[in-house]
């Protein structure tokens, strides 16, 4: 699920991938490399990380993949809203 607040696209050399997938754009990470001897090349590890603004292509919206490879990436605070939701008035 992606949050409803855009963080910027982080900025790692080599490590950040667009893919587009239909009329979306997902940012993915890549946390490893796995070598096929047999193949003779690398396999990128890579998982998604947020999806693109359709507005701006320099944020995105981030889910919870970003905050596992970005622990200290500051994030907005989650709207009341969103936490009163599940409860019952």
């Amino acid at each position: 699920m992606y949050h409803d607040f855009t963080v910027p696209v982080p900025v790692v050399k080599g490590k950040i991938t667009i893919k587009k997938k239909g009329n979306s754009s997902f940012v993915m990470f890549e946390h490893d490399r796995v070598y096929d001897p047999d193949r003779k090349f690398n396999i990128p590890k890579r998982s998604i990380i947020g999806k693109l603004s359709e507005e701006d292509a320099s944020v995105m919206y981030p889910n919870e993949n970003y905050q596992i490879h970005f622990p200290s990436a500051v994030l907005p605070e989650e709207r009341s809203e969103a936490l009163s939701g599940s409860q019952s008035n």
